[in-house]
């Protein structure tokens, strides 16, 4: 008799226990819930390049009764915004998961995806009945509920939300098999409700950041260029400018183009120097072009890039605002100090780096490197190598179509001070204006502290081009007796 009432006992709890499973579990047919996914085309061709990543969503909806050979069941239809055109339709028993999909497998017939009815084990299906076992990791919580976690070869599958993987589908249609060739990848980013809360996050969903744009049109960044002439005399700064103009889509990404010119507005003719594309406070720009950068004079050649720089479609991460910490260590600097600045009003972070055998530098958001030795913007001194750079370049300002200033740069005084102190004897006077009358008539001319030395009237013109037209005349030397008067 006590043997009967142990019996009775065991099944009793195991009943309770089985009631309390299926009460506690988290259905994942609901309303109420978005799937937020990604998708990225992989081109596999002579190499693998990694196209451009897109946002879809999925959210199941309303009630329909359908009668397939398995029965006659309510389903919810699942809105998949890649294919909306599409009838998917999912319902949910016994904490098995089963979608109808009859325009892609057949009239009418349902299949099993999910089986979470097993507290150690979970299984996967393939519509044609092949299955996968993740087993029991542990839990998470959702929305205020625990829910069951389940590892396995395709990542993950979590009660209440499905697999969960970067590149191996998505809750509706995972994938069991990887073409040759291009391939789509697919994967879960987060779950969140109707009001756009986040109540899921996959383990490589990157919070979004609030950086300022850097890859923009409508802005030039200019820079002060070192050319040196001699002993005595030093060097004269020449302007560099920057701007992206344009779109291109190459290897399936889509680029902003980003021209270099010396000229005091972009050639029409221009070719771009680089591709340049941001995503998520991070800029990476593509195909250099040095050969187009060497025939106007700068010397540039190939940078010294730390191998964990480059992305896997040959791009070069240039500043990671999005996670400066972590780009920090990647180029071998520290940040020393962090504070905010203004460009064009607008607050934006600014991050004070330093690395051994280079120049203090700043990283600064919708700027880049800001630096009187420092580089340029898409070569910044700290990716060169660290030997001594015969011609640096520095930052003079950001400045929108019209010259209005945005940013003031660490080279903005000086070079102001180098362009109008046209004979280096540290200031602006009638010596410096007779100068320049000198070179409009075309006089070589001498310049130095004791004017020893003396300049081609060729050089001259370049050092001395005040408004950067190629050439001296009346309205330079203006520009120089207004400076001298303080105007």
């Amino acid at each position: 008799m006590k043997k009967f009432y142990t019996i009775m006992l065991a099944v009793l709890l195991g009943s309770i226990a089985a009631q309390a499973q299926e009460a506690d579990y988290q259905p994942l047919v609901r309303e109420g819930v978005r799937w937020v996914n990604h998708s990225q085309y992989v081109y596999s061709e002579d190499e693998v390049y990694f196209g451009p990543v897109n946002t879809y969503t999925i959210t199941l909806r309303g009630d329909t009764t359908i009668t397939s050979p398995s029965g006659t069941h309510q389903y919810k239809q699942a809105i998949h915004s890649m294919y909306p055109w599409r009838k998917i339709y999912m319902r949910e028993s016994e904490q098995k998961v089963y979608v109808l999909d009859s325009e892609t497998y057949g009239p009418d017939e349902e299949y099993l995806l999910y089986d979470f009815s097993d507290d150690n084990e979970a299984k996967l299906y393939s519509p044609e009945g092949d299955e996968t076992t993740y087993v029991r990791e542990g839990s998470v919580d959702i929305n205020g509920h625990s829910c069951r976690v389940y590892k396995g070869d395709f990542g993950w599958l979590v009660e209440s939300v499905g697999l969960v993987s970067r590149c191996d589908g998505d809750m509706i249609l995972p994938r069991w098999a990887r073409v040759a060739g291009g391939e789509d990848n697919y994967g879960l980013d987060h779950l969140e409700d109707m009001d756009g809360n986040i109540i899921y996050k996959a383990p490589w969903y990157e919070e979004p950041t609030t950086c300022m744009p850097l890859v923009r049109e409508g802005v030039v960044w200019q820079y002060a260029y070192c050319i040196f002439v001699s002993e005595a005399v030093g060097a004269y700064t020449k302007v560099l400018n920057i701007q992206f103009k344009g779109d291109t889509i190459m290897n399936g990404v889509n680029y902003k183009k980003c021209y270099l010119y010396d000229s005091e507005e972009l050639p029409a003719n221009s070719i771009p120097v680089y591709y340049a594309r941001e995503n998520n406070g991070k800029v990476m720009f593509a195909n250099p072009r040095h050969e187009v950068i060497d025939t106007i004079g700068t010397d540039t050649f190939m940078p010294e890039i730390p191998g964990d720089l480059f992305e896997e479609n040959g791009e070069t991460v240039v500043y990671d605002f999005g996670d400066m910490p972590n780009f920090a260590e990647k180029i071998y600097a520290v940040i020393e100090s962090t504070s905010e600045v203004e460009v064009n009003g607008m607050p934006a972070k600014k991050y004070h780096l330093s690395t051994e055998g280079t120049y203090g530098f700043d990283y600064v958001e919708g700027v880049g490197v800001d630096g009187e030795r420092s580089g340029v913007l898409f070569l910044p001194f700290v990716l060169l190598s660290t030997g001594y750079v015969s011609n640096p370049s520095g930052l003079i300002r950001l400045a929108d179509l019209d010259g209005n200033t945005l940013y003031e740069g660490a080279y903005y005084n000086t070079y102001y001070g180098i362009r109008y102190d046209v004979n280096h004897d540290g200031v602006v006077d009638i010596a410096d204006i007779n100068i320049l009358i000198n070179v409009m008539l075309g006089y070589d001319v001498p310049v130095g502290h004791q004017g020893h030395d003396t300049i081609p009237v060729e050089t001259a013109e370049k050092i001395m081009d005040m408004t950067g037209d190629g050439h001296v005349d009346i309205t330079d030397i203006n520009i120089l007796i207004n400076k001298m008067l303080g105007k």
